[in-house]
């Protein structure tokens, strides 16, 4: 993601939209905070729709940072109607609108993660590498 998304400058935010879940464990976006300022990438941030990390909790953040630039880009494989309404969309609640209210420049990148090479590349090598899948024989 930091390779595919080198033009956005520094002084600017990217915001990742994730699904989330109301039901499940969402560490693993907790984890990808952590990874991003670990790699120096601190001007990444990912929120989800449902779970622990809500978009209302990206509102300290910019405020910290006083971005030039806030671009949105949806953390899933596909850029679907998450992207296109939720995030991108011309409703009031929508996360651009959100932010434009708040006086921020917005720049939504409806861009589901398949059309980045290196994350094709990635998903094709961890498929390569996958174990296979003992299956029961059929019983007749």
């Amino acid at each position: 993601l930091a390779d595919e998304l080198s033009s956005i400058p520094t002084t600017d935010v990217v915001v990742f939209m994730g699904h989330g879940s109301a039901k499940g464990d969402n560490s693993v976006y907790e984890h990808m905070n952590d990874a991003f300022a670990t790699l120096g990438l601190d001007h990444f941030i990912l929120a989800a729709l449902e779970g622990t990390l809500p978009f209302s909790g990206v509102f300290d953040y910019l405020e910290q940072r006083s971005p030039e630039c806030v671009h949105l880009t949806p953390l899933m494989i596909v850029a679907g109607e998450h992207a296109t309404v939720d995030m991108a969309g011309p409703e009031p609640e929508s996360w651009a609108n959100q932010l434009a209210e708040r006086g921020y420049r917005v720049n939504p990148i409806v861009r589901g993660l398949g059309e980045y090479a290196g994350v094709r590349d990635l998903i094709v090598e961890h498929a390569r590498n996958a174990a296979p899948i003992e299956r029961e024989a059929a019983q007749s």
